[in-house]
């Protein structure tokens, strides 16, 4: 019996095949989401997201970097305009190697504020890149650009409740990040070299120090999770609970 390529694309449909289609090849990944991560200042989304940033940027994901202000106030001795523009360097080189997108909001790094005109600003910045999952500052922090910048993304939640899922990230704990108690974790051990290189490409910021910081909050929340390094979060509980983590999430050693 001689059969006709009709038939055959009809068996080959019965059997959940495809014309061509290799069977060998691997499933589709995952349907691409947006995710943002809000910072104060160049540095604060590598540190304190780096490594959940590249996982997901790994996955196919579209991963953006909201930078609040250019750090034009972080070179002591250098002015404002010179330093801002080493700063966004940096913020660039930073993203090439996590695979994600700088934005800048426009504020003043150590003048960020939040009234009427500045919260309409970034209402517009924030909601133009349609995120599914946003992370920002944990509000209880010693640094007012910081603060301001969880307020701003604060403000915007409570205006869009159920747009997006919201989690706080920590920098610095113990000394900028206060009483930060996670209940979100992921693994980035497989991801730590790529979050080492990212926080140095942040030359003008003592990235040894940042780094030896960081490395010894890695340890802690790997401990608490039976893994070698983990980063750790806080999930605004009337926010929806996003799906994207749930593969990283660490597994015990």
């Amino acid at each position: 019996m001689t059969l006709t390529r009709r038939a055959a694309v009809q068996a080959m449909a019965a059997l959940g095949a495809t014309p061509g289609a290799d069977a060998g090849a691997p499933a589709p990944g995952p349907t691409p989401r947006n995710v943002v991560v809000v910072g104060a200042h160049p540095d604060d989304p590598e540190t304190g997201v780096g490594g959940t940033a590249k996982r997901l940027a790994d996955l196919g994901h579209r991963v953006t970097f909201l930078y609040l202000t250019k750090g034009e106030a972080g070179i002591p001795g250098v002015a404002p305009l010179v330093a801002g523009r080493r700063r966004e360097e940096e913020a660039l080189a930073a993203c090439k190697v996590l695979g994600t997108t700088a934005v800048f909001a426009g504020q003043i790094d150590a003048a960020t504020h939040s009234d009427d005109a500045a919260r309409q600003d970034f209402r517009l910045k924030l909601e133009s890149l349609h995120p599914d999952l946003v992370f920002a500052h944990w509000p209880l922090d010693i640094m007012r650009d910081h603060r301001v910048s969880a307020e701003l993304v604060l403000d915007i939640w409570s205006h869009r409740r159920g747009a997006f899922s919201l989690l706080f990230f920590e920098v610095l704990s113990g000394f900028q990040t206060q009483t930060f108690s996670p209940d979100v974790y992921v693994d980035i051990t497989s991801v730590l070299e790529a979050k080492r290189l990212s926080v140095f490409a942040h030359a003008s910021q003592d990235p040894g120090g940042q780094w030896e910081h960081h490395q010894v909050m890695h340890r802690m929340r790997g401990l608490e999770t039976l893994t070698a390094a983990a980063e750790a979060f806080v999930h605004h509980r009337a926010s929806p609970t996003t799906d994207l983590l749930v593969g990283l999430a660490p597994r015990p050693r």
